[in-house]
Parts: C-alpha cells; structure tokens; sequence
C-alpha cells in the first residue's frame, strides 16, 4: 500500500504518519480492530532510502499519475486519490496486484 500524505511538513513525516494511515485504511474498509494493530506498529517509525529498483520504479509510476490526477485541481483531498490509487495494478504484487485487495487480505487474513 502506498501512502500519500501532504509534504509540507518533513520534518514531523513520521508523527504525521499513523493519523495518515488511519484515514486511507477506513477508506479501504479495513476492521477498526485491524486499523488499531497498524496504529499502534506505525508508532515507531524508520524513514530511510531504498535501493530496490522494482520499488522506486512503482514509486515513480504513481507519482506520474498523481500529477495527472492534481493537474488543474489542487483541492482534492489527498485520501481520496490514494484510495483511488490504491486500485491501479502494480507489477510487483506477483501476480499482478491490486494494492487495496493486497492491505484487505493481507490485514483481515
């Protein structure tokens, strides 16, 4: 599942995150039980670099289609289109994957 959360603030990305992730997870319609087990694992939190190609690749697709998406309309509400992102196929869910069915399964079993 990718994340989209306003940049505006770095330097708190981290303590920002969990109320994020809370909001694109009852969006997906994952349990209140399963949303609470996330929130309390996302409170500790390591933002680092990547090296893995395959990640950076799909990174870089979305950050495409988001500028697509916000061309002409900065108003949108950011958990919204990662909801809505959240339903494009990305390669490396093998078999080709869906991100929202892979949280919903991987998070309610």
């Amino acid at each position: 599942m990718r994340m989209l959360m306003a940049g505006r603030d770095l330097k708190h990305l981290a303590d920002n995150f969990p109320d994020a992730l809370v909001k694109i997870l009852w969006g997906l319609g994952i349990p209140a039980a399963a949303i609470q087990r996330e929130l309390e694992a996302s409170r500790e939190a390591l933002i680092a670099k990547t090296n893995s190609r395959s990640h950076l690749g799909t990174l870089n697709d979305f950050a495409d289609m988001l500028r697509w998406q916000l061309h002409g309309q900065e108003d949108l509400d950011l958990v919204q289109v990662a909801i809505g992102l959240a339903r494009t196929p990305v390669r490396p869910l093998r078999p080709l994957g869906f991100p929202d069915k892979v949280t919903r399964q991987l998070l309610t079993g």
